[in-house]
């Protein structure tokens, strides 16, 4: 085989790796494509109201501490709110979870079928 003929093929097989990667992420709802990113109000007008909305607290990421003069003067966990809902389209579609953190989707699972 060539040389141009395996990079050929090396490329095609790149695109069709990270094609299924992204599909993996992404849910249709309807006419729209949810993806990581979206707000939840995208997610509601396009997909209707959740199955299941389950809300947990969690600890985010540490962020500096300004002090009177301007300077940091330590850290400060900031609290994160995760937000996951279900969604269950029926036992001839796979249900979906979508977990937002603030507001915006951050993953997207597939489980197995509805009921």
């Amino acid at each position: 085989m060539s040389v141009k003929r395996r990079i050929c093929c090396a490329a095609t097989f790149a695109a069709l790796l990270l094609s299924a990667t992204a599909a993996e992420s992404a849910l249709r709802c309807g006419t729209r494509l949810i993806t990581e990113g979206d707000r939840k109000i995208e997610v509601l007008k396009s997909c209707g109201e959740p199955t299941l909305v389950e809300h947990h607290a969690a600890i985010g990421r540490t962020v500096p501490r300004i002090g009177s003069h301007g300077r940091v003067s330590g850290t400060v966990l900031t609290p994160s709110s995760m937000e996951i809902w279900t969604y269950n389209f029926g036992p001839r579609r796979l249900m979906q979870v979508i977990r937002f953190n603030h507001g915006r989707v951050i993953e997207i699972i597939s489980l197995g079928h509805g009921y």
